[in-house]
């Protein structure tokens, strides 16, 4: 019996998973899409600011690494939410010292227990 109630819980935690990471994957996919399509490589900061007014995206900037971050998107977990009730799209945009993109990523984090 105890081996049964663990097989569950296993099968119900990967079920739940499965549904979750499929639209986070989709949506990281989207914004990968947009950034290539809207901010690509030698796109300036100014261009990168009135984009994101546009599309109501706030950026916050970490001087050291000439970076700009963007919580774009928060997922709720289709689960039990354990260990993670929801997922956040992060973009990042990578600035050179002339202040234009010279690269992008797209990343998720879990708000985790």
């Amino acid at each position: 019996m105890k081996c049964f109630v663990i097989l569950t819980i296993i099968i119900l935690l990967s079920a739940c998973s499965k549904n979750n990471n499929h639209l986070l994957d989709e949506r990281m996919q989207y914004w990968e899409i947009t950034l290539e399509s809207n901010v690509t490589k030698g796109t300036s900061r100014e261009s990168i600011k009135q984009w994101a007014l546009k599309n109501s995206i706030e950026f916050f900037e970490n001087p050291e690494t000439k970076s700009l971050y963007a919580n774009v998107e928060t997922i709720a977990d289709s689960g039990i939410g354990f260990p993670c009730s929801e997922w956040n799209i992060i973009l990042e945009i990578q600035l050179d010292d002339n202040e234009v993109s010279i690269g992008h990523s797209i990343s998720s984090v879990g708000t985790c227990v």
